[in-house]
């Protein structure tokens, strides 16, 4: 008899002890549950930014993409642009801007589409210019000058008057850029299985292990691992103000100066701007050196690391495009 009472209360605990671990474990999945709705339907994660391999340009931003990242909205059209869709037939009296460059450009992933200075630009304008205005952004994180090119090469200039090339101090001499996506953790090609493995692959386990990665173009600098002569990057240079000329329209170049080691503003790292504006001037392309603007309200509030504009930032950069000489042409008074 003792022995019979003795397995009945064995027997109790052990189904005890089961329905605690299926208990915990239902729990377990309900918070898991949960957890992959909160990132995904709050900080958007599950969907990061997705990339294309180009044969032009090494890579794009994939077309059509409509996210809303990090609380960030990121959109990019049939073009591979971060901007509306564009019309196949510029209309009449239209004035049409395109905006080629990198992250700076792109305006990372962690900066909403509306505050973007390409974006901002394209709601002053037209009362500036007294016209409709279009305002372009062809740009992908960690893109090079001859990547810009290639762009330019196999797409063309999309009816523009204006091509503006959004250099930073990087660009001078960085080679193509042959980073392929999906290859890479921040660059991806396809959605990861859950938002809650992207949480991990992309932040948590390279936070435990001291890696950064990030979105592409976010908060990763151009490497100048393949640097190449500052004169290769002209000559992409003189190329693509070629192709705008002879697609009617000008070429001009925006410069974007980065903070060297030390956290300073380096405006001309190795002289490489002088002989920039050297060409320029040989070639009658307008430049617009953003480093008096940078300097005037503090590289702080300007830059968020070495190379990309806080939301602040953007607005100094599309005032000083504004006041560009170069646009006050197209007025129509």
């Amino acid at each position: 008899m003792a022995e019979q009472v003795t397995a009945a209360v064995t027997d109790r605990k052990k189904r005890s002890a089961a329905s605690r671990v299926l208990w915990c474990l239902k729990w377990l999945v309900i918070c898991l549950m949960l957890a992959e709705l909160f990132l995904r339907l709050v900080l958007g994660l599950g969907h990061p930014i997705l990339f294309a391999r180009d044969a032009a340009c090494g890579y794009v931003v994939a077309p059509n993409q409509d996210l809303r990242r990090l609380f960030c909205l990121n959109q990019t059209n049939a073009q591979s642009m971060r901007s509306p869709p564009v019309l196949a037939v510029k209309p009449p009296g239209e004035f049409r801007v395109l905006f080629v460059g990198d992250s700076v450009t792109y305006g990372q992933t962690f900066t909403t589409q509306a505050d973007i200075f390409t974006s901002i630009l394209a709601r002053r304008l037209p009362g500036q210019l007294h016209r409709p205005v279009e305002v372009l952004n062809a740009s992908a994180g960690g893109w090079a000058v001859a990547n810009e090119l290639g762009y330019l090469q196999s797409r063309g200039t999309f009816e523009a008057d204006l091509v503006v090339m959004v250099i930073n101090s990087a660009d001078l001499t960085q080679s193509f850029n042959t980073d392929l996506p999906g290859l890479f953790p921040q660059f991806p090609d396809h959605n990861p299985p859950s938002a809650l493995s992207e949480l991990w692959d992309r932040y948590i386990k390279h936070m435990i292990f001291h890696v950064r990665v990030a979105d592409r173009g976010s908060t990763i600098t151009p490497q100048l691992d393949g640097a190449q002569p500052v004169g290769a990057t002209l000559a992409q240079l003189d190329e693509a103000r070629l192709i705008s000329e002879r697609s009617h329209a000008r070429f001009a170049i925006v410069y974007s100066p980065m903070l060297d080691a030390d956290g300073n503003l380096a405006p001309d790292p190795d002289g490489a701007l002088t002989i920039l504006k050297q060409w320029a001037q040989r070639t009658g392309v307008p430049i617009l050196d953003l480093t008096p603007a940078y300097s005037a309200a503090s590289t702080k509030v300007v830059l968020r690391d070495a190379a990309h504009l806080t939301p602040r930032g953007n607005r100094i950069v599309a005032a000083s495009i504004e006041q560009w000489q170069e646009l006050t042409r197209y007025t129509i008074r």
